[in-house]
C-alpha cells in the first residue's frame, strides 16, 4: 500500500486535525461483551460529527479542511476495514505460506535456509513465519532477477550513507530488519513487525510505530540534504494483534504512510504478490 495522492505530504494543520478528530472521536468501534473482535472496525466519523467535535471544544475550523478531513477518514477506514483486514493473518495460514516458500527455494535453487525463530517462550517459540515468508521471496526474486541472493537480512548494523568521495554523510539511529544492496547506501531498507503469539497490543509494539515514524523523519532528512532516495517500507502481520488490539495504530501507519514518513505498507499476504513488484522495481531503479 503507497500513499494516496490525494492526502500524500498535506500541512501540519490538517493532521492536527485528523489527529484531534481521531483521538476526540475514537478510531474503532468498541465491541460490547461477547463479541467477536473480528467484527469491530476502523471508524470513518461523518462531516456532522467532525463539525460537531471541534465546535464543541471551541475549535475554528474551514468547510475545505473539513471537507478534507472527512474524505480522509472515509478513505482510512475503507483501506483498513476492506484490504488491510483480509490480508492480516493467523499463524496456521503464515505457517503455510511459510513452508511452501521455503521448499520452493529449495527445489528450484536448491537453498536450504531459516530464518531465526520468533522472541516468545515455550510451546510459542516458532520460527518467525511472516520474516520467512519476506526473505523467502527476497531471495526469490533476487535469483530470478541478478542470479544471486545477496542482500542484507537480519542486519546487527547500522545503516549509513556517504556521499561521492566516500565520506560518511548519516548514519540512521536504528538497525532494520533488511536493506538492499547493502546497509551501504541501500536503496530500500524494510522492518517487520509480526506478533502471531503475543496476546496484548503492549508498550513494545507501541513504541514500534512511533520508532517508524521517527526513522521517516530522519530518512527524509537524508533525502532532502543528500538526494539520497532510501525506499522505507514497513510490514506487518498478526490479525489477532493487529486488528483486535492495535486498530488505532493501524490507523497512525496509515497516517505516516500518508504524511510521508514510510514509503510503502504491506500487511500479511499481500507480500506475495506486492514485495516482488517492489523489489523488481528496486533492482531495475525504475519507480514504484
Amino acid at each position: 500500500m503507497q500513499a494516496n495522492p490525494i492526502f500524500k505530504n498535506k500541512g501540519n494543520d490538517f493532521w492536527a486535525y485528523v489527529r484531534f478528530i481521531s483521538e476526540y472521536g475514537g478510531y474503532s468501534r468498541r465491541l460490547g461483551k461477547g463479541q467477536d473482535y473480528s467484527e469491530g472496525k476502523v471508524l470513518a466519523h461523518s462531516k456532522k460529527e467532525i463539525k460537531d467535535y471541534l465546535e464543541s471544544n471551541n475549535l475554528k475550523y474551514t468547510e475545505t479542511i473539513l471537507d478534507l478531513v472527512t474524505d480522509y477518514l472515509k478513505y482510512r477506514a475503507e483501506v483498513l476495514n476492506n484490504f488491510v483486514e483480509p490480508n492480516l493473518m493467523m499463524a496456521p495460514e503464515a505457517e503455510k505460506i511459510y513452508m511452501e516458500l521455503k521448499q520452493k527455494l529449495w527445489s528450484d535453487y536448491a537453498i536450504d535456509y531459516s530464518p531465526a525463530f520468533n522472541k516468545q517462550k515455550a510451546n510459542k517459540k516458532k520460527p518467525a513465519y511472516f520474516t520467512g515468508i519476506i526473505d523467502y521471496i527476497t531471495k526469490i526474486t533476487l535469483m530470478q532477477l541478478t542470479g544471486q541472493d545477496k542482500y542484507e537480512f537480519n542486519p546487527l548494523k547500522l545503516v549509513y550513507t556517504t556521499n561521492s568521495e566516500g565520506y560518511l554523510t548519516t548514519t540512521l539511529s536504528r538497525r532494520f530488519d533488511g536493506a538492499y544492496p547493502s546497509l551501504i547506501n541501500p536503496r530500500i531498507i524494510w522492518e517487520i513487525k509480526e506478533y502471531y503469539y503475543t496476546t496484548t497490543f503492549g508498550s513494545r509494539i507501541a513504541d514500534g510505530v512511533y520508532e517508524t515514524q521517527l526513522d521517516g523523519f530522519e530518512i527524509n532528512q537524508i533525502e532532502k540534504k543528500y538526494s539520497s532516495p532510501i525506499y522505507h517500507v514497513f510490514f506487518a502481520d498478526a490479525h489477532l494483534t493487529w486488528w483486535r488490539d492495535g486498530k488505532s495504530y493501524l490507523c497512525r501507519l496509515v497516517d505516516a504512510l500518508n504524511m510521508g514518513l514510510v514509503d510503502e505498507l504491506i500487511f500479511g499476504k499481500e507480500v506475495i504478490d506486492r514485495w516482488p513488484v517492489v523489489l523488481k522495481s528496486i533492482v531495475s531503479e525504475k519507480t514504484i
